[in-house]
């Protein structure tokens, strides 16, 4: 990891970071090598690089690592529009993670960032037991 935040540093001073073929590489060899580390790729997952992080998820899913309930929440803040949004649903609800609360909760506010209100409260409509964060949530994006 020493080695390669040298090298990070490198392609960061020289901008070929802000290229996306040479982030995603950074982000997947973080995560799946036998020497990297999920937690420093994740810093690259974030919402100032959507695109990469969806295209970490696609990489996670061709090496048949199973996304957690962790994945999801996170996946959706990088969503740039309701296609990608309700691709994500469709896979967690796949996964079995369809009654999940944190991910119903962001699925909530994902939808309501595309204006898809009535999406939104299918989602709360659906949901089990509905928690203060799950009202909350539901009240902020009918606001």
């Amino acid at each position: 990891m020493s080695e390669l935040k040298v090298i990070h540093a490198q392609i960061f001073r020289i901008g070929l970071f802000f290229d996306e073929y040479n982030a995603s590489k950074v982000v997947v060899f973080c995560a799946l090598q036998d020497s990297g580390s999920l937690r420093c790729s994740f810093g690259y997952t974030n919402k100032n690089s959507p695109y990469q992080a969806l295209l970490f998820y696609q990489e996670m899913l061709t090496r048949a690592l199973a996304p957690d309930r962790f994945t999801f929440p996170s996946l959706l803040k990088s969503c740039q529009d309701l296609r990608e949004g309700e691709q994500l649903h469709c896979h967690s609800r796949k996964l079995g993670f369809a009654l999940d609360a944190y991910i119903q909760n962001s699925l909530m506010y994902a939808y309501s960032q595309f204006g898809c209100l009535v999406f939104a409260r299918k989602v709360f409509e659906k949901m089990g037991e509905k928690s203060v964060v799950s009202w909350a949530t539901m009240i902020k994006v009918c606001k």
